[in-house]
């Protein structure tokens, strides 16, 4: 099937290409500092590291810990802020792990 042969393959800098040119400007960072617009700007000089790391993590299966953690942040929704229950919890998580 199509899934199974996708899956089977190293990811490719044109993979890799599509999903940063996609990446939103001015969003929220996690514990690693590295912004959208890094990502952006670092792939174009070096898109082969990109294309290193993720296959390395990909094949090995070993996930950066770092991009496991969050900074949760609380939103107010609605209604008083002075009460608690108006509010909600979002978890700001690294934006290369997104990638």
């Amino acid at each position: 099937s199509y899934l199974s042969t996708a899956m089977d393959q190293k990811i490719s800098i044109q993979e890799i290409r599509r999903v940063v040119a996609n990446l939103k400007n001015k969003k929220a960072v996690a514990l690693d500092n590295i912004t959208n617009e890094i990502i952006k700007v670092t792939f174009e000089v070096v898109p082969e590291v990109f294309r290193r790391l993720f296959n390395h993590i990909y094949m090995s299966g070993v996930y950066p810990n770092i991009w496991s953690s969050g900074i949760i942040k609380t939103i107010h929704k609605k209604g008083p802020t002075t009460e608690p229950e108006n509010y909600r919890g979002i978890t700001v998580g690294s934006c290369l792990a997104k990638v």
